[in-house]
């Protein structure tokens, strides 16, 4: 913050993002086994950095697009998460979120409903991004 300018600092993910990743196998083409596996491990390792910190933070867009490959054109590196523009931060009094939003096609079945929901949410959508990397849709 510099006076009442906010300036958001990122790392400079050179790979782009796993959507893209994803695509360039054509369409209907899963990616192979063993990228499915960093991608979605790399993730889990993000994710559980996220929700077990002391404030608990649900990222609440987890997405393809949201996804960033850490090395240029593979995913030998694994992936970083990114955009965390909707993200919150859960005390350790607050349990649950209420508020309705994300990426329609990855939001968890509580979200939809308008329901509490927590960081389990996070990984119903790293669960819809892994549907996505072995279909590719």
């Amino acid at each position: 913050m510099e006076g009442a300018t906010l300036h958001i600092v990122m790392e400079y993910v050179e790979g782009g993002n796993l959507h893209d990743h994803i695509r360039r196998n054509g369409p209907g083409q899963g990616l192979p086994e063993p990228d499915v596996w960093r991608a979605l491990l790399s993730g889990l390792v993000a994710l559980t950095h996220l929700h077990t910190r002391r404030e608990r933070v649900i990222h609440r867009d987890v997405k393809s697009l949201n996804l960033m490959l850490a090395d240029k054109g593979s995913l030998a590196g694994g992936v970083k998460v990114g955009d965390f523009g909707i993200a919150r931060v859960l005390s350790r009094d607050t349990h649950f979120a209420k508020t309705r939003l994300g990426t329609p096609l990855y939001i968890s079945p509580e979200v939809c409903e308008d329901k509490p929901y927590n960081e389990k949410s996070d990984i119903w959508s790293l669960g819809v991004v892994l549907y996505e990397m072995m279909t590719g849709r």
